[in-house]
């Protein structure tokens, strides 16, 4: 039954989509006016009308170390780079995607509102704030670069700016990288842009789930201003586990009752993995805390007690048994083997699929 559910959301769906074609209205090696700042830019640089006559002009990629990038820039805490592009006719852009190499944290904005940010925090962050962890590019590694979902309602026709904000972890970091790359989904057949680059991925087209309710136990997690988890160090966060007794359904609106919840405290949490850290669906470690910051040992769907904690997206294993049935028939046999649970998980407001809940 739930696949034919499936199979008929995503019929609907693909009835419904209306992308054409995708082309790149921002590429690597494009012009770029960036900032080395020496003090707060103005509070308009990552606006349309912003005067950056007097910012340097340089192509993408902007940066030092790792070979991968246009322009060289001495080791520095931050650079500020914007760049303006035409938009032909905004109503035929049905979707839109920002694709962004980065070293170590950034935020994005399009016509001056904030479209993504990774490992920097505050609302107006200061120039001379390092970046909340380490994070290493991609592209000279060969991978495609990370990719963030742009509202389309953003963009206007005519004259649109993009602008990034790139943070190192220290000033005495070996690197820093910053390539952006803006690509558009037409829903018509003229092609107004470019070519994107040659390791662009047509995004797969999505399906919103109206996730309200699962006989599995659901694990609701929001970070601080919905600040994106980092591969390191951990964030804070909180989390809720929604898990009524008896066998009874567990519903997203139980979120308040407390009789519905087994779990309701502080976490630290980041994502975990190699090679799977590259997927959309993330992979994360999580170690619960106290009211007073201190580590804490919890028993998690009345597994042991334990501080070291992991939700396992079950990566490369579209079975979701594979990996589950192992450990389970380890456990029977009276071998050691990590023992987890289902469950589902919504994170900052967005259902992210089913996890094993498991010991580290």
């Amino acid at each position: 039954m739930r696949y034919l559910y499936l199979v008929c959301i995503f019929s609907s769906f693909y009835a419904a989509a209306q992308v054409n074609h995708w082309e790149s209205v921002v590429l690597p090696g494009d012009q770029w006016q960036y900032l080395v700042p020496t003090s707060q830019p103005n509070s308009n640089w990552n606006q349309v009308q912003f005067n950056s006559s007097s910012w340097s002009t340089g192509a993408s990629g902007f940066g030092n170390g790792d070979a991968d990038d246009a322009t060289i820039l001495p080791s520095l805490i931050s650079v500020y780079i914007r760049s303006t592009f035409t938009i032909t006719d905004a109503s035929v852009v049905e979707a839109m995607v920002l694709d962004l190499d980065y070293d170590d944290g950034f935020v994005a904005y399009l016509n001056g509102q904030e479209i993504a940010r990774n490992l920097v925090s505050g609302s107006v962050p200061n120039f001379d704030q390092p970046s909340d962890g380490s994070h290493e590019a991609l592209l000279y590694q060969g991978f495609a670069p990370e990719r963030f979902t742009v509202d389309t309602a953003l963009l206007t026709t005519g004259t649109n700016v993009i602008a990034v904000q790139v943070h190192n972890q220290s000033i005495f970091s070996s690197d820093l990288t910053v390539i952006p790359t803006l690509s558009l989904g037409v829903n018509t057949s003229d092609y107004d842009y470019r070519t994107p680059p040659s390791w662009f991925e047509t995004p797969t087209p999505s399906v919103d789930v109206n996730f309200e309710s699962s006989n599995l136990p659901i694990v609701v997690i929001n970070t601080e201003q919905g600040q994106e988890i980092p591969d390191d160090p951990k964030i804070n966060a909180t989390m809720k586990i929604i898990y009524n007794p008896d066998g009874q359904r567990n519903f997203l609106t139980d979120i308040n009752n407390a009789s519905a919840l087994s779990y309701d405290g502080a976490i630290k949490i980041e994502y975990r993995g190699s090679s799977s850290s590259l997927l959309d669906k993330k992979q994360y470690a999580f170690t619960p805390y106290d009211d007073q910051g201190e580590k804490v040992n919890v028993s998690f769907l009345e597994m042991p007690k334990e501080n070291d904690w992991i939700l396992n997206g079950l990566a490369y294993d579209p079975s979701f048994m594979r990996d589950y049935l192992s450990y389970k028939l380890s456990n029977l046999t009276g071998n050691y083997a990590s023992r987890g649970r289902y469950c589902e998980v919504v994170l900052n407001g967005d259902f992210r699929g089913i996890y094993v809940l498991q010991e580290k």
